[in-house]
């Protein structure tokens, strides 16, 4: 190609691109919006792919880490990896699935936002939510290196350090799996028409994408979000006991320890959320 065939197409590219985004900006503003939503819907998607990702290889560098530390046989190690893999696939199988507001029974009406409703409700398939596949395979690979390595150690003396250390490693896991398998949930709804301003739209998804990207103690733990043609719907789990604002007006007012205790916590739930990039005003 010439010279000045290059400078032909330079020129024809760029006067391309100049109309391109003279046209951009002649776009009526509610069809931009729906570009901005497409764009932080396929982004959010890209993020959640690239973090389960990430953890899936954490779980299976782990996995074998304790099957090689643990000396457990090349036969039995194959057959442990197999599950976990099978695992995985099941929980992106779960993940795929529909849910509609039809799959829960509402038990009451628990709170009222400037947003939208919250609801106690009950899923119509026990677990079929909540149950946390990969948690539960990793206690099961936990018991299976366990047992390998407690039949391979003949001391008694061993074997008691064994079950301890079992415990004490798998108490917390026992407690989230135990929370995350409960049937009764906290499910949130919005209406769509009531989201009139563009502040009012990035409020809604930035709660969204705080929920359901961040894994903090101190967050309500996103189970799944979903939407029909009048509200948008997020499911997430429940705690009982109500909020800072009921217990003020049940109690009056907290003594000096109450209040450094209740402060102390929402300081480090800010600092949670500026750790992981968001902003709370």
């Amino acid at each position: 190609m010439t010279s000045n065939t290059q400078k032909k197409v330079k020129k024809t590219f760029w006067n391309r691109y100049d109309q391109s985004e003279e046209r951009i900006k002649e776009v009526p503003k509610k069809i931009s919006e729906k570009a901005d939503m497409c764009k932080r819907y396929l982004d959010r998607i890209d993020l959640e792919l690239n973090y389960y990702l990430y953890q899936r290889s954490k779980r299976v560098r782990k996995t074998k880490l304790e099957l090689q530390n643990n000396e457990v046989e090349e036969e039995r190690s194959k057959v442990i990896l197999k599950e976990v893999f099978n695992n995985e696939t099941e929980f992106l199988r779960t993940r795929r699935t529909r849910i509609i507001v039809e799959d829960f029974i509402t038990l009451a009406k628990i709170g009222q936002g400037s947003y939208g409703e919250v609801f106690l409700v009950k899923e119509k398939k026990p677990g079929s939510l909540t149950k946390n596949k990969l948690t539960q395979e990793k206690k099961k690979n936990k018991k299976y290196v366990d047992s390998e390595e407690s039949q391979t150690d003949s001391s008694e003396t061993d074997s008691d350090e064994t079950d301890s250390s079992e415990t004490e490693s798998s108490s917390s896991d026992d407690e989230e799996t135990t929370k995350n398998t409960g049937q009764v949930l906290a499910l949130k709804r919005v209406l769509k028409s009531s989201i009139n301003t563009e502040s009012q739209l990035k409020n809604i998804w930035t709660e969204r994408e705080v929920l359901a990207t961040l894994s903090s103690p101190w967050l309500v733990k996103l189970f799944a979000s979903f939407q029909d043609e009048q509200y948008l719907y997020y499911v997430m789990d429940y705690h009982s006991g109500g909020d800072l604002k009921c217990l003020l007006r049940e109690v009056g007012s907290l003594n000096e320890e109450a209040t450094r205790f209740y402060l102390a916590e929402m300081i480090l739930t800010v600092e949670d959320l500026h750790k992981q990039g968001f902003i709370h005003r």
